[in-house]
Formats: C-alpha cells, sequence, structure tokens
C-alpha cells in the first residue's frame, strides 16, 4: 500500500511552495546568519539529509527528556535541559537551511517540502512534549491544553496554505515562539538545577 496515492503523487508534482515569513527575529537576526550558514554546507549533502539531522536532534533531545522525566513533572539533571535548548536551536537552523541548500544545489522537488513539512509535524509534537517536562506540568488537563494548542496552530497554518495557496507567518510566529519562550524556559530550568545544585552543596544538603 502506498503512502501517497496516485493522484497524490500527481497532485504533487504540481505544487509549487509559496511563503511569506513576517518574522522580526527570523528576517532581522536569523536570516543573515543562515545565509553564510548554508555555505559550510558540502554540495554534495542532499536537502532532505539536512532536514534529517534538524529531526534527529529533536528527537534526541526528546528521549533524554523521556528517560529522566517519564511522568511529566520530574526533575532532570540541567544538562538535559541545556541540551534540548541547544537542539531547538540546531533544528531550527537545519530547518531554514534545507531550502537554501536545495536552490543552492539545484535539487528543489515538492516530495522534499513534503518532507520536510513531515519532519515539522513530528518535530511540533516532541518540542511540545519537551516543553512539558521542562514546565512540569504532569498530566493534567493543562499539559493537554498546551500541547493541543501546538497542534492546532501548525494544522491551521497547514490548512491556510492549502486553501490561500501561501504559507504566510506572521511578525510573532514560530521562531519566536522556539527561540523566546521554548528555548527560554529550557534554560531557565537549566540554571534553577544548577543554581539549586551549587545552593545545596555549599549548605551541605543533599539533593532527593
Amino acid at each position: 500500500m502506498r503512502y501517497i496515492s496516485e493522484a497524490g503523487l500527481k497532485n504533487l508534482s504540481n505544487y509549487k511552495y509559496h511563503g511569506v515569513d513576517n518574522s522580526i527575529i527570523a528576517n532581522y537576526i536569523m536570516q543573515p546568519f543562515w545565509r553564510k550558514a548554508v555555505n559550510v554546507l558540502p554540495l554534495w549533502m542532499a536537502p532532505n539529509l539536512v532536514t534529517l539531522l534538524g529531526f534527529f536532534a529533536i528527537v534526541a533531545s526528546y528521549l533524554a527528556m523521556a528517560f529522566y522525566c517519564p511522568q511529566i513533572q520530574e526533575s532532570a539533571p540541567s544538562w538535559v535541559y541545556l541540551f534540548c535548548a541547544i537542539s531547538i536551536f540546531w533544528y531550527q537552523t537545519m530547518d531554514a537551511l534545507d531550502g537554501k541548500q536545495a536552490r543552492r544545489t539545484g535539487t528543489s522537488s515538492p516530495l522534499g517540502e513534503l518532507f520536510d513539512h513531515g519532519c515539522d509535524a513530528m518535530s511540533t509534537t516532541l518540542i511540545g512534549l519537551t516543553f512539558a517536562c521542562s514546565m512540569r506540568l504532569g498530566s493534567g488537563w493543562f499539559f493537554f491544553a498546551v500541547t493541543l494548542s501546538s497542534y492546532c496552530v501548525f494544522f491551521m497554518a497547514q490548512w491556510e496554505e492549502y486553501q490561500t495557496g501561501i504559507m504566510e507567518l506572521g511578525y510573532m510566529n514560530v521562531t519566536e515562539i522556539q527561540l523566546m519562550i521554548v528555548d527560554f524556559i529550557h534554560i531557565v530550568t537549566c540554571s534553577e538545577q544548577i543554581i539549586g545544585s551549587n545552593l545545596s552543596t555549599s549548605s551541605g544538603i543533599k539533593q532527593p
């Protein structure tokens, strides 16, 4: 059984991505960095491999967090939160570079765009779960609301593109959410763990 039907393959071959990114951080801070960073990638590296490198970092950070926080309310070692923050930055960078690498090597394709969006969809889930672990939300209604909201935002963005033919991102979009909120929470939690550990050590109190 094929994942994509014959009709879907025909439609996919006619697909052309049209995107407008109004993000303040992406346009004025990250884009200059991304334009230089793509030149570091070797020309033989396939754009889908760039996508996978970013996705694997998110998977690795999720597995580390899931190991230490299976109930979404435990405390993990400080390095886990720092690793999650770095992984999100790495993922965002790779997600921005895969398209640039495709245009640079002349290998852009609708199938590559589908693969990119598929990895983004799975990453949305995993990033939301690691964020919930950093917040120690537990498995109650608030955890459900936070994770469901991330799914809704991603779905509505895809639905808008389906209806209008344009993927338009606002002035405050996924770049701001991931870097300013999620990464910030991971770093704050990491700092809290380090400071708490140092205070306990200096006062002679053993960590539970």
